[in-house]
């Protein structure tokens, strides 16, 4: 999936944030907001901070171009961020990962600021169905989730020790409302 659609930064007005794409010269950036969820949250993600930490600028600018990122900023600082990457199995689908707010910005519309971005981002590339996973223990997550759209697949595995439910959200081409 083209990563590299370009998108205008924008403020989303019921949460004050603004919603940056980062591209592959602000690594730096993606780093810290990476290293920074995985302490705040290390059971939430399948990448574990001990072994991130490590990576060098390399390895975080390939990211930047295999999967594309979004943050949310707050008063010049990063409070969020959230990814989008091809499915796959799917061609008509994209798959939405790395999701996580920091704590102070928590439920003030953030994260579905955030959610909706990697949806617009889904759609511009003529794909019309998002998946992500979410730990079962995750019950705010999964009640944001659910609020923006997305539905359980009845799909579960078995990640660690976690299980894990799948969810998707699924629209007609041209428009990111439910179908």
């Amino acid at each position: 999936m083209p990563h590299r659609l370009r998108f205008v930064n924008t403020t989303v007005q019921e949460c004050g944030v603004h919603i940056e794409a980062l591209e592959e010269d602000e690594w730096e950036r993606l780093r810290a907001v990476r290293l920074a969820s995985l302490l705040d949250a290390p059971l939430a993600f399948g990448s574990k901070h001990e072994n991130v930490v490590h990576w060098v600028e390399p390895a975080w600018r390939e990211q930047l171009r295999r999967i594309a990122t979004f943050v949310a900023v707050e008063g010049g600082r990063d409070v969020g961020i959230v990814r989008g990457i091809e499915h796959a199995d799917f061609p008509d689908a994209a798959y939405l990962v790395s999701m996580w707010v920091h704590p102070d910005v928590r439920r003030t519309g953030v994260g579905g600021a955030l959610i909706e971005r990697v949806v617009e981002w889904t759609a511009a590339s003529g794909r019309t169905r998002l998946f992500l996973d979410v730990r079962t223990y995750n019950d705010a997550a999964e009640r944001l989730y659910r609020a923006r759209g997305f539905v359980p697949t009845g799909e579960r595995a078995q990640v660690e020790e976690f299980t894990e439910l799948q969810f998707v959200r699924e629209w007609v081409s041209g428009s990111t409302s439910d179908s």
